[in-house]
């Protein structure tokens, strides 16, 4: 008995000590590996569901366990960091991700926490200091390069935001500088896939601020652009294809995918072709302009056929006795010319404007933007070049009009009349202090027109008033101050020519003379016409040294074709047709509003005579250059060196007056 109780007490022992040995066991090895998993899926949790309190304090405390290896650390820092980012945390936020960069140096590549840092750094330091370490990451060699990619999108994006197309383009240029040959494709198609993401807006403030299409990333923007323009819409493939092309043929790009991708899209849409039509006067009274515009149309042609794009040009003579039949008969929708108003009556008289768009070289034009559109310089397009010219650079602020008592002269002193009046020049207070009008098939009676404008009585009845004779010059007369310091004649230069020597006869040499583009003359001034003309200005449309690449390629390619100097004719023809060939395409299907949005957005074409632009209106306006009768080679008109000439005739001016003034004191002298 005694030893049965006995052996059972010593199974009773020996079964606790297993029961309470095991128990540690589990306590000190297997428990707290199962504590530190379930902990830290709960901080990986909280993380996903953005509960950045919850996991700042789950993953601190993990940072607590003993013996943590860098590894581990590192993952947990990066835990805390970005939950310290997203609680509005960036000092310690910068400190976690600073430790995690000592601690383990390979996570120095990670790219969210050198996001978050650039973060930090622009939340604390400001954009300047945050853009220097975004783009030392983009530009560092040590870095990995799926780090240097990322950094360089997220920079080019920043710029984007803050609306600086210029900066986020340039940025990618300095960076592609500093870029592996191998990865170069990589970059390229990373831009345009991320482009694809972009508001088209975006995409359009980028393509306005690219200089060139033959290098990066100016090529990927582009092509882009011009890409997701055609994609899902057939009328802009034509005008987009040949731009793609354009692009493919400068051998620029180093991924295969652009050219992958416009071939799917002539599988989608085929090989486009455009074809316009020139209504130009080719025999008649306007001939020669009308071959002008040819030649440089044809010039145009050959380019673009050059650069790919296939565009056909049909030519009609609008002299024909069948151009009507001819115009009907034309597949092509764009119409350029005509130049003869008899001719564009013709065109609404046959309803052809129902048929076909009409962009007509004519500086009037009935219905414009509604009907009928115009690509020629205005009559106010002249004047406005004068009056910017004269208030904005000049301080010019009174104004006289000496205009014939023609339809011509009538029209052009009106609208100088309405331009003058308009709300733009309010600061500047201009106005017409004087407005005469003279018989322009009389020049008897010019010297007395000019001298009632300048306020002086001329008292030449029965002489025959010559103004450049020395001998007849009123030195001796005190005459009043003109109330303007310009004079706008709108005359032929024929006239203006024997006009002008009336203002110098009555000692009046200060004043600036405007005119209108009938005063570009070729013909040679004597000496003294040099001196009467020296304060001269007229507007124009072409620009022979114009620096621009689309005159300097319009004269190269006249020159290899031995075809002459360009000239506005010629460049008008070589303007049309290349505008037209960057333009979606333009169909008679389109709205009138339709079609003024396109051109209002075609507002970085290179052009090689005077820009165009037009309003949402559809009302064309071309920016005309200024001149000096005296340039020879149609020179831009000289401002400081015609601001100095007035200034010391003002000068010598109030010497002379006050001269005669104190002469006639002492002869009125009674003793």
């Amino acid at each position: 008995m005694l030893y049965s109780i006995t052996k059972i007490f010593k199974l009773i022992l020996v079964v606790l000590c297993i029961v309470i040995f095991s128990g540690c066991g589990k306590k000190s090895i297997t428990a707290p590996t199962i504590y530190e998993n379930k902990k830290e899926l709960q901080a990986q949790k909280a993380l996903e569901n953005k509960e950045w309190l919850k996991s700042k304090q789950l993953f601190s405390q993990l940072l607590n366990t003993p013996n943590l290896g860098p590894e581990k650390k590192s993952i947990y820092l990066k835990g805390l960091a970005i939950s310290y980012f997203h609680t509005n945390d960036c000092f310690n936020a910068s400190h976690s991700i600073e430790t995690i960069f000592s601690i383990n140096p390979s996570m120095q590549n990670d790219w969210e926490l050198n996001k978050i840092l650039f973060l930090c750094m622009q939340k604390n330091y400001g954009n300047s200091t945050a853009e220097e370490h975004i783009l030392r990451l983009c530009l560092d060699k040590n870095r990995n390069w799926e780090l240097r990619q990322n950094a360089t999108l997220f920079l080019f994006d920043f710029y984007l935001k803050q609306e600086k197309a210029l900066e986020a383009i340039l940025s990618l240029k300095e960076i592609s500088q500093n870029t592996p040959q191998e990865h170069l494709g990589e970059l390229e198609e990373s831009l345009f896939n991320f482009l694809k993401q972009k508001d088209f807006k975006s995409l359009e403030k980028l393509k306005e601020n690219c200089s060139t299409q033959s290098s990066f990333p100016e090529n990927v923007i582009l092509f882009s652009y011009f890409y997701i323009l055609s994609k899902d819409n057939p009328t802009n493939w034509p005008f987009c294809w040949s731009r793609l092309k354009s692009i493919l043929r400068q051998n620029t790009l180093h991924s295969l995918l652009f050219s992958e991708l416009v071939t799917q899209l002539e599988k989608k849409w085929g090989k486009p072709e455009q074809e316009l039509v020139l209504l130009l006067p080719l025999s008649g009274p306007y001939a020669h302009f009308g071959w002008q515009i040819f030649k440089g149309a044809s010039l145009a042609q050959w380019q673009l056929m050059n650069e790919g794009q296939s565009l056909k040009i049909k030519v009609i003579n609008s002299f024909s006795n069948n151009w009507i039949k001819e115009l009907e008969n034309s597949s092509g929708q764009i119409v350029g010319g005509p130049i003869a108003p008899n001719k564009i009556s013709k065109v609404f008289e046959n309803n052809l404007e129902k048929e076909k768009i009409f962009f007509v070289f004519s500086p009037k034009v009935k219905e414009e933007g509604k009907t009928i559109w115009r690509f020629f310089p205005s009559s106010r397009d002249q004047i406005r070049a004068l009056l910017n010219t004269c208030t904005y650079k000049l301080g010019i602020s009174r104004f006289a009009i000496l205009y014939p008592e023609e339809n011509y002269g009538k029209k052009m002193a009106k609208i100088f009349l309405q331009e003058i009046s308009n709300s733009k020049y309010n600061e500047t207070n201009a106005t017409v202090t004087g407005l005469l009008s003279y018989p322009a098939t009389n020049p008897k009676k010019w010297g007395k027109k000019v001298a009632k404008l300048l306020g002086i009585e001329a008292d030449i009845s029965g002489k025959k008033l010559d103004p450049n004779s020395e001998e007849k010059k009123q030195d001796k007369e005190i005459f009043p101050e003109p109330d303007f310091d310009a004079v706008f004649i709108p005359d032929s230069f024929s006239r203006v020519r024997a006009m002008i020597p009336y203002f110098f006869f009555y000692n009046e040499p200060t004043l600036y003379f405007l005119g209108p583009a009938l005063w570009d003359n070729s013909s040679p001034l004597s000496s003294l016409e040099k001196n009467y003309f020296a304060l001269s200005m007229y507007p124009g449309p072409w620009w022979d040294s114009n620096p621009s690449a689309a005159t300097s390629l319009l004269q190269h390619l006249l020159d290899n074709s031995a075809q002459g100097k360009a000239n506005f004719w010629v460049a008008l023809g070589f303007d049309f047709v290349r505008f037209f060939a960057s333009l979606p395409q333009l169909n008679i299907n389109l709205k009138p509003k339709e079609i003024n949005d396109l051109l209002q957005k075609a507002h970085d074409f290179n052009w090689s005579m005077a820009p165009f632009s037009w309003n949402e209106r559809g009302v064309a306006t071309q920016k005309l250059y200024l001149f000096s009768v005296l340039s020879k080679n149609k020179k831009l008109l000289d401002l400081k060196k015609i601001q100095k000439i007035r200034k010391q005739r003002i000068k010598e001016n109030t010497i002379k007056r006050n001269s005669k003034k104190n002469n006639k004191e002492k002869t009125n002298v009674s003793f």
